[in-house]
């Protein structure tokens, strides 16, 4: 059988099970059953292929709606490929808002040993880390930012020491490990005491019980979806714990689920946080929470 009348077979049963993107799913699938990329695979249709590895065990799985990401084992964020596993959530594009946010209001590079000093006056050679990132999951905020931001040093945290794994071997993936400081436990719990960052980004559990899923979602983490009753517990206490973590004049970068812009606004303005906002995503969906600690100073 050639490999396009594998992919017409593969395609029909997965959009017979209402898969929407049957096509791309078998496409992608195929490739790396053969571990070639989907380029490559296009340039070999015609060819007979007996023998696709476990491709048909990947439809199978696909059929159930695991996630393609799970199956094979990565998910590409912010343009850099994130190894993902069940331990964490697969990284969405609506999250990149997070990180281009981030950088809209960065400071600009400096190298180390530049003579810059922040704001704690600390050695030239001396990175204090100015960010951190409250349940890293796969890291691909940490990772994404600790590249971008390449004199900067990032802190990452999460509850689960299973997604640390996964975080650590991301960093380790693209070069900046040396630069992020895991952490396991609970949002700012592990950091110490009187420890403040310039900015704090956080893409937390939002989900309420009621709240429409895909199927897609029953083989994510469940810590990393739900959150209360109305899938704010965890964004409450990152905005009323964000203002003594702050340095003057840093900032909260928090993503939220739909129709939750009017409550984290009004969390944000019992914290004392200042200037909040919310930012739409390429949806038009609000998404994302920017506010800034107190003072008008910026670290750094």
């Amino acid at each position: 059988m050639t490999a396009a009348a594998q992919l017409r077979a593969a395609t029909d049963r997965l959009a017979a099970a209402g898969i929407d993107t049957a096509r791309l799913d078998a496409e992608v699938l195929l490739a790396h059953a053969l571990r070639i990329g989907r380029a490559a695979l296009y340039a070999r249709l015609q060819e007979e292929m007996a023998d696709t590895g476990p491709f048909a065990t990947y439809v199978e799985r696909r059929l159930r709606r695991e996630p393609i990401a799970y199956i094979v084992g990565e998910q590409e964020f912010w343009s850099l490929p994130f190894v993902v596993t069940p331990d964490v959530l697969i990284p969405r594009p609506e999250t990149e808002l997070i990180v281009s946010a981030a950088l809209e209001g960065a400071a600009p590079s400096a190298p180390v040993g530049s003579g810059r000093r922040d704001s704690m006056q600390q050695a030239p050679t001396e990175r204090r880390p100015p960010v951190l990132d409250l349940g890293t999951g796969s890291g691909c905020i940490a990772v994404a930012l600790a590249r971008e931001l390449p004199d900067s040093d990032v802190t990452a945290v999460d509850i689960s020491p299973a997604a640390l794994a996964v975080a650590k071997t991301n960093a380790d993936r693209h070069g900046v490990a040396e630069r992020i400081t895991f952490l396991a436990g609970d949002l700012y719990e592990p950091l110490h005491a009187g420890a403040t960052f310039e900015l704090i980004v956080s893409n937390p559990p939002y989900l309420a019980p009621n709240d429409p899923v895909s199927p897609e979602l029953a083989f994510e983490p469940h810590i990393a979806l739900q959150a209360g009753a109305d899938g704010l517990d965890v964004i409450r206490r990152l905005v009323a714990g964000a203002a003594a973590r702050l340095a003057p004049g840093g900032r909260l970068l928090i993503e939220m689920g739909a129709g939750q812009a009017d409550a984290v606004l009004a969390l944000a303005s019992a914290a004392g946080l200042q200037n909040a906002r919310v930012e739409r995503d390429l949806a038009g969906i609000p998404r994302l929470l920017v506010a800034e600690g107190r003072g008008t100073g910026r670290g750094g």
